[in-house]
């Protein structure tokens, strides 16, 4: 009866530990860039005001409105862009300016691509591209229920 009255505990507990775990998990928002193996998309021809991730810039780039992320020698490791910030920078993919949702990204740059939750409680999803040649990475995060496009961070590996 003893052995019967441990073997219900510690299935209660086991049980409650899974309810737990489970419940904290589901309510991760998110918030990070995933970076997973990917097939390689050519990113080559993306760029934020016409910086290019791995180039050199001059300081006038940050008076753009910009969030840029340099080393010593000002060579751009990582640009943030947030398109609806009211700042006229112009971003590019593959000759196309501007594009405002997440289906003429996946138009322009095609389905080689993590899709997941950036912040499940705003509603924001994320699709991450990956140029292997150049080793950039191309996120562009996105109102789930609009495909509205939020912002664009371009980051080498």
């Amino acid at each position: 009866m003893n052995e019967i009255c441990k073997n219900r505990r510690r299935k209660t507990f086991l049980l409650g530990l899974a309810v737990i775990l489970l419940s904290l998990s589901a309510c991760d928002s998110g918030q990070t860039v995933r970076r997973d193996v990917l097939p390689s998309t050519n990113l080559s021809d993306v760029n934020i005001g016409g910086l290019v991730i791995g180039e050199n810039a001059d300081e006038s780039y940050l008076a753009e409105g910009l969030s840029v992320e340099a080393n010593a020698d000002v060579l751009v490791q990582s640009i943030r862009y947030s398109v609806n910030d009211g700042v006229a920078t112009r971003f590019s993919i593959n000759g196309t300016d501007n594009p405002q949702s997440i289906d003429e990204i996946a138009t322009l740059l095609g389905q080689n691509h993590n899709d997941y939750w950036f912040d499940r409680e705003q509603s924001i999803r994320a699709y991450t591209y990956y140029d292997g040649e150049s080793e950039i990475y191309a996120t562009f995060a996105f109102d789930n229920n609009s495909k509205d496009l939020i912002w664009v961070i371009l980051s080498s590996k």
